[in-house]
């Protein structure tokens, strides 16, 4: 419990957590480190009477701004450890799309990923690429694949280039699909990821799809046969992914048949 000589706010967190980044940061040889940062909730600091008054004592910060004082530091002992930070692109927000030097703003080399959609998706999107910073795509619940209503067709389509210009674009360096633990467990984890992954996959490994794809039927059959082949391949392999067509990720083959043809 704190104590009158450790109050519960205090900047001594800082003194846990940075070394401890700069720990990780010297252990692996991966160039990028994310930070996360998604969905940070600061109505429990507003109801602490230690937090505020911490506030008050860090020159009358907000919320916001204790945020911001955090990331800049914890980003700032990851780069000195030759890595390149990663968030989610709340912190785009909550630094309010500034990027320069200083603690009030995204540095510069600051990768961010996209996950929130909300009818702006595109909109911010052209924001981040357009402040400089460079992007990845993971965009619920186009490619998060604990949606389980979203189907390979609907995640093929996806385009995380489209409506950016190419300058935009040269920015955005890839995306991935994200799986989280609502609707998952053990018994449906593999089943929920493939084969819908394949279909992430391969929109990022090939070069960027006319817009008109969606209506080549023939382009279309070609996807589809591939996805096929792919999930036979996988479960000879003794990969348990679902059938391709599934309405719902993870649900059981409709009937008997080949691989090929559920």
């Amino acid at each position: 419990m704190p104590t009158a000589a450790t109050p519960a706010a205090s900047d001594a967190t800082f003194d846990v957590v940075l070394p401890v980044l700069k720990d990780v940061g010297g252990m692996f040889a991966d160039a990028f480190v994310h930070l996360g940062g998604d969905e940070v909730d600061a109505a429990c600091w507003e109801q602490s009477e230690d937090i505020r008054q911490w506030l008050a004592d860090n020159d009358n910060l907000s919320t916001g701004g204790a945020q911001r004082k955090f990331v800049a530091r914890a980003s700032h002992a990851l780069r000195s450890a030759g890595k390149t930070v990663v968030m989610w692109d709340e912190a785009f927000q909550v630094f309010g799309g500034r990027v320069g030097a200083g603690d009030d703003a995204l540095h510069p080399d600051t990768v961010i990923q996209q996950w929130r959609w909300a009818g702006a998706s595109l909109e911010r999107t052209r924001a981040i690429t357009s402040s400089g910073l460079r992007l990845l795509w993971s965009v619920d619940s186009t490619w998060y694949l604990d949606s389980i209503d979203t189907d390979w067709q609907a995640m093929y389509a996806a385009d995380p280039c489209r409506g950016l210009s190419d300058q935009q674009c040269s920015r955005v360096l890839g995306g991935g699909g994200a799986m989280w633990g609502e609707h998952i467990d053990a018994s449906n984890l593999i089943q929920t990821i493939f084969p819908r992954l394949a279909a992430i996959a391969e929109v990022l490994w090939s070069p960027q799809k006319p817009a008109s794809l969606a209506a080549d039927q023939g382009a279309l059959a070609a996807v589809h046969a591939r996805m096929r082949a792919f999930r036979c391949l996988l479960n000879a392999r003794g990969v348990a992914a679902a059938p391709v067509d599934n309405k719902r990720a993870a649900r059981a083959p409709p009937g008997p048949g080949s691989c090929l043809a559920q």
